[in-house]
């Protein structure tokens, strides 16, 4: 198989695992599961970010959250130690089904250790697929996910969190971050940290 066709059969199985996502997202006028928006999404992100993306990126833009559906947070303690084991518990699967499933495909040994690092968001200050995927996963939480986030939490909360997604971003991503079509509260609250 040609690694176009490795590639493109790949990105269908993460698709029909997305595809069975319960939650719901708008995404360009549509209505999609909520890892199905998250995979167009990062990859909308990964491309303005990087012009000439690694297969490994390509790949992990639709296995960065693979089934996170079926990792609930509310299966965790309340709180950042709870919210961080979590995370760490959900990445780990995503990382695990993702490699088997490249490993069904006969990707390179290689490819699947770099998009597992990707996932994991391993050693970010040294691997700049992981930098970049880290500049999506920003961008994408602003564009799918602030505006909710707004509506549930404190101010000082919302301040809070937006604070450390745009402390881990490059300064690349928070200059297109400034361009983007965010909700208000987003845009209001990017409109301060510029001013």
């Amino acid at each position: 198989m040609l690694l176009d066709e490795k590639i493109h059969k790949a990105i269908e199985l993460f698709s029909a695992i997305g595809a069975i996502d319960p939650r719901r997202v708008p995404w360009q006028g549509l209505e999609l599961p909520y890892q199905l928006a998250e995979a167009a999404s990062l990859q909308y992100y990964i491309e303005k970010l990087e012009p000439a993306p690694s297969v490994a990126l390509q790949l992990a833009a639709h296995c960065q959250h693979l089934r996170r559906y079926a990792y609930p947070r509310s299966a965790f303690p309340e709180g950042r130690a709870g919210y961080l084991a979590w995370r760490s518990d959900a990445s780990r699967h995503s990382a695990a089904e993702a490699a088997e499933l490249l490993g069904s495909i006969a990707f390179a040994p290689d490819v699947i250790l770099q998009v597992t690092l990707i996932v994991s968001k391993k050693d970010r200050a040294h691997n700049p697929d992981v930098q970049t995927m880290q500049d999506a996963l920003g961008l994408s939480f602003l564009r799918l996910d602030a505006a909710t986030f707004c509506a549930k939490h404190t101010e000082d909360e919302v301040q809070r969190i937006l604070q450390r997604t745009w402390l881990k971003t490059s300064p690349k991503a928070r200059e297109l971050a400034h361009g983007e079509p965010f909700a208000q509260p987003v845009q209001a609250w990017l409109k301060r940290i510029r001013s």
